[in-house]
């Protein structure tokens, strides 16, 4: 009861992370070949910004793990859905495809971090502080 109105920000953030996730499932793998024209590379090198997230994200769920065990499962959640947010702006204003790689990846160990969140039952969402 006692963060009941303070779950707006928090849900907002649940919502574009599953409308992200979305699109990413979805709108990405269909517009790899338009990535590479407008950034002059092959279709084989544009295919890792679907696949870099990927990769990332399974190989960073079992030290994630224990960085929740360290620090606990809220200030892991908080830590890694800043750094979602502040990934996917870097992929939409990236200047060249090693920007965007990198922010793609980061975006991928983030969705390792938080990415379950949209799963757990409102009452043990974390509270914004």
């Amino acid at each position: 009861m006692g963060c009941r109105g303070k779950r707006g920000p928090v849900v907002g953030l649940l919502l574009t992370m599953n409308f992200v996730e979305a699109m990413n499932g979805t709108l990405l793998g269909l517009l790899i070949p338009v990535v590479a024209s407008e950034f002059a590379v092959s279709t084989e090198l544009a295919a890792w910004i679907q696949l870099g997230p990927a990769f990332t994200s399974a190989m960073f769920g079992p030290a994630i793990g224990m960085v929740a065990d360290t620090i606990g499962r809220t200030g892991t959640w908080r830590v890694f859905a800043a750094v979602l947010m502040l990934s996917l702006p870097a992929c939409g204003f990236a200047p060249d495809i090693g920007t965007l790689l990198v922010a793609r990846t980061l975006g991928g160990m983030s969705w390792a971090g938080c990415g379950r969140a949209q799963q757990q039952q409102p009452e043990r969402l974390p509270c914004p502080a």
